[in-house]
């Protein structure tokens, strides 16, 4: 151990090269200096831009920066790209059959580094005119540049037939949400597909209301 004297204002321990040139040092209220002899801080380190801190962690990769969890833990972290948008409303598809269809684009966004998972949420009423029978419903489905989430997510389905009446009672408030984990960096689309169960249907639609309330966002982490 190293003891400092009663009232000691030098440094506590100094590291020095052949020279007798101070590089290191623990001053006497306990801050550490490397390549400075007069630390400000608990711990401050001077060097030349980009030599002067090298942290790997298993996570480090060009692009990220250095993250604090909740109780001060660092690590490495894509930073996160955050985007929201109103998408146009009132938006209808005449003839729904079994095959998926584009209902609307939603929103165009950039994915800035080809590691990292998009997750997109889109909040929105659905309504469909007339159903081919009890039988048949209509999914509405996520998807991205006309992908769909492979895990199966991102969707909604809707199955009152309501014989073409337009009523307010009968919108559907959905909150759809996946995650594309794959998806190289550049331009992408997310879009709103859908299809039926069975048979056909008629007038399916998101924002029926026109509310100009449908929300779609869409992170990158």
């Amino acid at each position: 151990a190293v003891t400092a004297a009663g009232g000691q204002t030098a440094n506590i321990q100094e590291w020095r090269n052949s020279s007798g040139t101070a590089l290191n040092v623990v001053n006497s209220t306990g801050n550490v200096g490397i390549n400075t002899i007069s630390p400000g801080a608990k711990l401050e380190v001077d060097g030349a831009s980009g030599t002067t801190i090298k942290i790997i962690d298993g996570n480090q990769v060009a692009g990220k920066v250095l993250t604090s969890d909740a109780t001060g833990q660092g690590s490495w972290q894509f930073p996160s790209n955050f985007t929201s948008v109103t998408p146009p409303g009132c938006v209808a598809l005449a003839a729904v059959t079994t095959t998926p269809t584009l209902l609307g684009n939603l929103a165009v966004f950039t994915k800035n580094y080809s590691q990292t998972t998009i997750e997109v949420t889109f909040q929105t009423f659905i309504w469909v005119g007339d159903l081919a029978g009890s039988s048949t419903g209509v999914i509405y489905e996520l998807r991205i540049d006309g992908v769909a989430a492979t895990n199966n997510a991102g969707k909604a389905v809707y199955f009152r037939d309501n014989n073409g009446a337009l009523d307010n009672s009968f919108y559907n408030q959905v909150t759809m949400y996946a995650t594309f984990p794959s998806l190289t960096s550049g331009l992408h689309t997310v879009s709103l597909y859908v299809h039926s169960t069975f048979a056909t249907a008629t007038n399916a639609m998101y924002d029926p209301g026109c509310y100009s309330t449908t929300n779609v966002t869409i992170k990158e982490n």
